[in-house]
C-alpha cells in the first residue's frame, strides 16, 4: 500500500519557518523546501480554519509600531520565511506541505527538521505539526511547540 505523509501546522499569532527538511538517512533528503520568491512553494496550500488571516512570506518576524525589526530580525536562511501573525487569539490557519511519499523501501526512520521562531506579543504562539497517511485519514499530532522562541530554533 502506498502511503503519503502530509505535514501541516496550526498556530495562533506568529510563526516564521525557514527550510523544511525530511530525510531518512544522512545522505538522502526527500524534501527540502524554503520560501524564496516570497510565495507558497509549489504543491503547498493553506487552509484558514478560524478568522481571516493567511500566511505571508517575508524577511523576519512581526515588527511592532515604532521599531525597524522584530524577533526574529531576518529569515533563517535566504530572504523569506513563512509568517503568520494576528492580534486575534482565535485565528488559526494551516500551512500544508506537499505530500511526502514515505512508502519507499529505502525510507527507514525518517527525520523531520525545520527552523521556527514564535514570539509572544498578544498571547503565546503555538505551533503544532500533524501528519496523515492518506488524504482522507485523520490528522495525527506529531509534535507541538507552545513555548516562546523569539530566535530561530531547530
Amino acid at each position: 500500500m502506498k502511503r503519503k505523509l502530509v505535514l501541516f501546522s496550526t498556530l495562533a499569532l506568529m510563526l516564521g519557518m525557514g527550510t523544511l527538511k525530511l530525510q531518512a538517512q544522512e545522505e538522502t533528503i526527500y524534501l527540502e523546501e524554503g520560501f524564496e520568491g516570497g510565495q507558497l512553494p509549489f504543491n503547498w496550500s493553506t487552509i484558514i480554519t478560524v478568522g481571516e488571516r493567511d500566511w505571508e512570506f517575508r524577511d523576519g518576524g512581526y515588527i511592532p509600531q515604532g521599531y525597524t525589526t522584530g524577533p526574529p530580525p531576518a529569515a533563517y536562511a535566504g530572504e523569506f520565511n513563512a509568517f503568520f501573525q494576528t492580534k486575534a487569539t482565535d485565528s488559526k490557519t494551516i500551512l500544508v506541505s506537499a505530500p511526502i511519499d514515505l512508502s519507499r523501501e529505502d525510507v527507514i526512520k525518517p527525520v523531520l527538521s525545520f527552523w521556527h521562531a514564535q514570539d509572544t506579543w498578544y498571547s503565546t504562539d503555538q505551533l503544532r505539526v500533524y501528519y496523515r497517511t492518506n488524504p482522507t485519514s485523520e490528522w495525527v499530532l506529531l509534535e507541538e511547540f507552545i513555548n516562546p522562541a523569539p530566535n530561530w530554533v531547530k
